[in-house]
């Protein structure tokens, strides 16, 4: 995994790094298991009273849009992120990889 973090002095609210840190670890179990490869890209950017994360691949990817949204990567990033306040984005398309990004602002 290669990593970038960018001006996050600003301590979140405990619910929300926990919310946020479930929501990558997710996103990077699922490189690990359905992206097939074995490199992934972590950014993490603070600023404006919150902060942005995104996990990029340029693995297999998926169409959103056909996964039923009560299972997996879906279902677990809607649930630890939106229930904070936090917005949550996937970008992904057959043979184009994945971007998931999540965010959270005061």
């Amino acid at each position: 995994m290669h990593s970038q973090f960018h001006d996050l002095s600003d301590r979140l609210p405990e619910d929300v790094e926990q919310a946020l840190t479930n929501a990558v670890s997710e996103a990077l179990t699922n490189v690990t298991k359905h992206a097939g490869t074995d490199e992934a890209w972590l950014t993490a950017v603070g600023g404006d009273g919150g902060v942005t994360l995104k996990v990029v691949d340029r693995g297999r990817g998926f169409r959103p849009e056909a996964v039923n949204p009560g299972r997996g990567l879906l279902r677990e990033l809607r649930h630890c992120v939106v229930e904070v306040g936090g917005r949550v984005a996937i970008d992904s398309a057959p043979d184009q990889g994945t971007m998931v990004e999540v965010s959270w602002r005061r």
